[in-house]
């Protein structure tokens, strides 16, 4: 158990939900994604999954931890398991971020305009 974040599976949607919270190092970013790998690879045999990650708590990280992230967004959009993935965001720099994040990764990004919250939609 982790108090940087939460992973929870909802089966009837094929929906992975994940709640980030707080200043991250490396090591964190590491351990999150290690986390999702082990939970998605759980649920491969039943077909794609979907995630959605809040990250309405998670204020601007440093530099390398922004780059930790966009290092390993690559393997998501890579992924075949993984149909869609979306991020809510709170904040304008914290919605600047995850969409220079996940373009600079190279995924599609679609933002709402018409959201109370930032939300970087990948796929």
């Amino acid at each position: 158990m982790t108090d940087k974040f939460t992973i929870t599976w909802h089966p009837a949607e094929r929906v992975m939900e994940a709640t980030v919270l707080g200043t991250w190092t490396v090591d964190d970013v590491d351990a999150f994604y290690g986390a999702m790998r082990e939970k998605i690879g759980a649920q491969v045999a039943g077909g794609p999954v979907r995630i959605l990650s809040d990250l309405t708590n998670y204020p601007v990280q440093q530099p390398d931890v922004a780059d930790r992230h966009q290092q390993l967004l690559v393997r998501i959009e890579q992924n075949p398991a993984i149909s869609a993935v979306a991020w809510i965001v709170a904040g304008v720099i914290p919605t600047m971020q995850a969409e220079r994040s996940v373009r600079e990764a190279g995924a599609p990004v679609r933002t709402p305009e018409t959201t109370p919250f930032g939300c970087a939609i990948i796929r």
